[in-house]
């Protein structure tokens, strides 16, 4: 996923900047490490469970020494008073028959696998989109910063203005007071975003692994024809579906263990009453033998510990489908509101847009009837000042633009290589 998206934009080098951050951020997200790590161990889980379809075969080795004080007790036990005793043996046990339960079992592990890997592509999609959305902040309030910097040289000749035109009697003390506070005020909220954008640089750090101190625009990215990924091509929707099939297989293994367990067994000894090695009657088949037999388990009573379990594992179920509802609300939502988004971006834009050029316009004119002597300086500051808040606003929602259309491409692209 994050290889496809790093292409998609490569034309645009602060884009790149941010794509190279969420392509680091992935590699090296302890988050996914650990999500790659469960999805290894599912798959030894598997291989474990997969095991019980197979017959187990051991050898099993056995000396023994006995002594007894009656002599007419060791003639019915020993040869010749001889109380040694060996044997090798070769044990074959095979569960031939158990109505499914461990296929079930081995079917649950497998959907295991399933389910942790559209996990961790989740939690790439969420990291990712975390990171987009500290990233923005910051750009964000590296514009605030650079505006509330001119605002606060606009709000210093306005302040220091009034004081001279106060000083001979051309305005009262409460404007000279007014503009005193909204100084006062410009050089709070600049010490405050310095601060936010010191912590969301520090947030954005922990997140990518990489010490970052500064973001670069967004720029402009190339506009796309916008369709949505469907919740049922998601991976979230993969992820709780798996885990429902999941506990599904575990019920049915569950019930199929109220049935009997049927086992074939078969041994082969190698026996001896000699105290020397074992190999001085391996070679001889008359100290052979064998047993094969048939075995039959079934558990008449347990004290209802199967039908705790089954009835705890359909509460599972549907928990995960009312999971499975919520996680579709909350999908449709975000979406609803891209595309909203996009279905008012261009008018909103343009209306800022628009905004801001009749604003240069007045002011150019301002600055003109100020030469003529029509408008004073303080109107020309002040103009001046609305223009920049005006700026703000047409460069945060640019920002938000195009963090929208980064969001989107990345809800779409979520499990192409997943």
């Amino acid at each position: 996923m994050k290889k496809i998206l790093f292409l998609l934009f490569y034309k645009s080098l602060f884009c790149q900047y941010f794509y190279y951050l969420l392509d680091y951020t992935l590699k090296k997200s302890p988050i996914i490490n650990m999500a790659k790590i469960d999805i290894q161990s599912a798959i030894f889980n598997y291989n474990f469970y997969k095991s019980y379809l197979y017959p187990e075969v051991y050898i099993s080795a056995d000396y023994k020494f006995s002594n007894t004080k009656s002599n007419e007790y060791k003639n019915e036990l020993f040869n010749e008073y001889n109380n040694h005793q060996n044997t090798v043996s070769v044990i074959l046990k095979y569960d031939i028959f158990k109505f499914g339960s461990d296929y079930y079992k081995m079917q649950s592990s497998k959907e295991n696998i399933k389910s942790l890997t559209y996990t961790k592509c989740k939690q790439e999609l969420k990291i990712s989109l975390e990171l987009l959305d500290y990233y923005k902040q910051a750009l964000l309030i590296k514009n605030r910063i650079n505006i509330y910097k001119k605002l606060k040289l606009a709000y210093e000749a306005l302040y220091n203005y009034s004081i001279r035109l106060n000083e001979i009697g051309e305005i009262d003390k409460l404007d000279v007071n007014s503009y005193f506070l909204e100084l006062n005020n410009i050089q709070a909220q600049l010490i405050k975003f310095e601060f936010d954008l010191n912590d969301i640089l520090l947030y954005i750090s922990y997140l990518s692994s990489l010490s970052v101190d500064d973001v670069e625009n967004f720029s402009n990215i190339d506009e796309e024809l916008i369709t949505f990924l469907s919740f049922e091509k998601s991976n979230q929707y993969f992820e709780i579906q798996s885990k429902i099939k999941e506990n599904e297989y575990i019920l049915k293994s569950l019930k199929s263990q109220k049935y009997p367990t049927f086992t074939l067994y078969a041994r082969y000894d190698f026996y001896d009453k000699s105290k020397y090695y074992y190999e001085h009657f391996i070679n001889s088949s008359t100290k052979h033998g064998y047993i094969v037999g048939l075995n039959f388990t079934y558990y008449i009573y347990d004290a209802k510990k199967l039908d705790s379990q089954i009835q705890l594992k359909k509460l599972e179920i549907k928990k995960s489908n009312e999971e499975l509802s919520l996680a579709r609300l909350e999908y449709n939502k975000q979406i609803n509101e891209l595309i909203f988004f996009i279905k008012n971006k261009d008018k909103i834009l343009s209306t800022l847009e628009l905004i801001d050029k009749e604003s240069k316009i007045a002011s150019e004119y301002v600055n003109k009837l100020n030469s003529s002597g029509e408008k004073t300086k303080i109107d020309v500051l002040n103009m001046s000042v609305d223009n920049l808040k005006k700026i703000l606003d047409l460069n945060e929602y640019i920002i938000n633009i195009n963090a929208n259309k980064i969001k989107i491409k990345l809800i779409n692209t979520q499990n192409k290589l997943c």
